[in-house]
């Protein structure tokens, strides 16, 4: 029985419990003592309703009121548990962590031990990467198979911060397997060498706009895109595609790339011009009316003169002016979309669609058909773009879909370039897109060779099921999709930007350190300077406290907001930020106070009586410290001082974080 691997999913419909024939009372009764055995179902959750889909039961428990919260549990007809998920609806959801990631590990692992026993010495935790804000702690763990890593058989299991309880798990897969423990004959290098030969490793251009300063870019990269999982078999070197199990959902999309729409921007006129606005009047001459895009239009897509004009939007998109028009023929039930260049009726879109058509195919269209097509619509973009092939076929063989990539220096511009569909029922084009940017393209001059950039994929030795419980070694890529720095071979974004390693451990030098338990704390909360050391007697930069400060009270770091530039004023009165100067401890209070809700009140210096014994301090910032230290932000040294004007250190920096946070946790 092939035992399928399910991720626990929200039951919308519980079935209550009926009257059995005796037999399946018998297994139902059977089946619960075997999962309450391995898992604890809290006392007061004494409601029970299931549901069975095939050979797998959904349990859910609940208190009667339906007010404290719900256990799922997913299992098999034999008791194995495929899944488990508890909510708790009356939790703090402190962001301060209450136990350690070494205790929320030990908890996982004595989880694991309960309910999975025959496999919980063969799974091996993920190096842990960087620690999170969120409520609860992930672990990660592969299967192993003597040594190897099983590919795809990877557990998640939850465990919440603030009460250590198991608050999720899932990803386990009890089917049989049957393993070909052959040496691998491919080495490494040989597999490689494969993988390029039979999958290849594109160097192309990505483009990116930037919201915030209106420009596109391009970078050079080589692209890794493996959503099949293919992988080099260890023993021949021959390609080999991982079982697809339709359920499976390593299967769907493994990464989708965002297309990026570009804002209308409609405008408007009026008397008095600033020369902004005078400007904007000036850039709209010279604009096609309608009528005239149509007539231009109708040369390729005669469509468009039997349908009437139902929208009609003029936009700027970038450095041009758009001009979308909807067409609506009630008499043949149709319509149009179309966008165009509203200087020049160069088309960059053409949607047709009927709520009527042949239900066959009557015609056919060739690629030498398309090509002249486009040759016509757009020459001069035709000219700079080569025929992608597409593995996709249409079932029902209704339309041909031809996709023309653009090249730039040789190299294709990845997204961009000339796509169109025939209808094979209607005979003529239904869809037609242009996506061109202008801009400029990096020479690829210099850029590091395929045989270089492949050893930054991350190809590794696995078993893999090739054919359903038949698993073989194998080599393939840990990730299904990758952009590589062409030049670097750097792991970048899709912005270009360069993604710094994920993993974080502990801070290797603070070892005895007064302060060590609560950054530790701190750390497991998600709250941390990066770096393998801290440095923590080292003065603290005006950036990394910001930064610190920004996770603390709004949730978010300094560069992944857009607002934080407005945040930053708020706090410092400074438009930007000074990225390596250090801080006073005193300007430290008044940044940490300026982001809190005592903010006004502090400002009234008369207010407030200096706490500290220090002789001299700045008396417009005396309320910001004093209401610092009436909170336990702050607090005072073996001497009673507070040292206004000392250099604020990197792990005194965390301490203020911790008992801010601690601060909002306590009101």
């Amino acid at each position: 029985m092939r035992k399928k691997f399910l991720l626990l999913t929200v039951i919308a419909m519980l079935v209550p419990q009926v009257s059995f024939a005796n037999g399946e009372t018998q297994v139902l009764e059977a089946l619960l003592g075997k999962v309450k055995a391995k898992i604890e179902v809290p006392e007061a959750f004494t409601e029970f309703n299931y549901n069975q889909s095939g050979e797998d039961y959904r349990f859910i428990w609940q208190d009667q009121e339906g007010k404290q919260g719900s256990l799922y549990v997913e299992c098999e007809s034999d008791g194995d548990i495929l899944s488990y998920r508890l909510n708790l609806y009356h939790t703090s959801d402190s962001t301060l962590a209450k136990i350690d990631w070494e205790t929320g590990k030990a908890k996982a692992e004595s989880f694991l031990n309960q309910v999975v026993p025959e496999y919980a010495k063969a799974l091996v935790l993920r190096e842990r990467t960087a620690p999170s804000s969120d409520y609860d702690y992930t672990y990660v763990y592969d299967l192993y198979h003597e040594g190897v890593k099983v590919f795809n058989q990877v557990i998640y299991v939850n465990v919440s911060k603030e009460t250590g309880e198991i608050r999720s798990f899932s990803g386990i897969d009890f089917s049989e397997r049957t393993y070909n423990t052959s040496q691998p004959k491919i080495t490494l290098e040989q597999a490689e060498v494969s993988y390029l030969k039979q999958m290849d490793l594109p160097a192309l251009y990505k483009t990116y706009y930037d919201w915030k300063t209106e420009e596109k870019s391009s970078f050079l990269v080589y692209k890794l895109h493996n959503g099949e999982r293919k992988g080099i078999d260890a023993a021949t070197g021959a390609l080999v595609v991982h079982y697809k199990d339709e359920d499976n959902e390593l299967y769907k999309e493994a990464a989708t790339e965002e297309s990026q729409s570009i804002t209308a921007k409609n405008d408007s006129g009026a008397s008095g011009l600033t020369p902004s606005e005078r400007k904007a009047v000036e850039e709209t001459k010279g604009l096609l009316g309608v009528e005239v895009i149509l007539d231009k239009v109708a040369k390729h897509f005669p469509r468009v003169k039997s349908a009437t004009v139902s929208r009609n939007n003029l936009y700027k998109q970038q450095e041009t002016y758009v001009r979308q028009i909807v067409l609506k023929d009630e008499v043949n039930k149709t319509n149009v979309s179309l966008t165009v260049d509203a200087k020049t009726a160069e088309i960059e879109n053409y949607y047709f669609w009927s709520s009527t058509s042949p239900e066959t195919a009557q015609y056919h269209w060739s690629e030498k058909e398309a090509a002249s097509f486009l040759s016509q619509v757009a020459p001069q973009q035709f000219k700079e773009t080569k025929l992608i092939e597409d593995d996709y076929t249409n079932e029902d063989m209704t339309t041909t879909n031809y996709y023309y990539g653009r090249l730039v220096n040789h190299l294709l511009v990845d997204g961009e370039g000339l796509s169109i569909t025939y209808d094979q029922r209607l005979g003529e084009v239904t869809s037609y897109s242009k996506n061109w940017s202008q801009m400029s393209f990096k020479s690829p001059e210099g850029m590091m060779s395929k045989e270089s950039a492949v050893k930054n994929i991350g190809l590794e030795l696995v078993y893999m099921e090739t054919d359903q419980g038949v698993y073989r070694l194998a080599y393939t890529t840990r990730e299904s999709y990758m952009l590589l720095d062409a030049f670097t071979g750097k792991e970048v974004d899709y912005s270009g930007k360069v993604i710094e390693e994920e993993a974080q451990k502990f801070y290797t030098d603070l070892k005895g350190h007064p302060k060590e338990v609560l950054i530790k704390k701190l750390f497991d909360s998600g709250i941390y300077l990066k770096g393998e050391k801290l440095k923590p007697d080292m003065p603290v930069s005006e950036e990394d406290f910001l930064n610190l400060l920004c996770q603390v009270t709004q949730g978010y770091e300094l560069d992944e907001n857009e607002n934080v530039s407005e945040w930053y004023k708020e706090i410092t009165g400074k438009a930007t930020i000074e990225k390596k100067q250090t801080l006073t401890r005193e300007n430290a209070v008044y940044y940490m106070i300026n982001a809190t809700t005592y903010k006004k009140i502090a400002g009234v210096s008369e207010l407030y009586v200096y706490p500290f014994d220090d002789k001299q301090y700045d008396e417009a910032l005396k309320g910001y410290i004093s209401l610092a230290y009436g909170l336990k932000l702050i607090q005072k040294d073996e001497e009673g001082l507070f040292r206004p004007e000392d250099r604020l250190t990197r792990a005194e920096a965390l301490e203020m974080m911790y008992y801010l946070l601690l601060s909002t946790e306590t009101e």
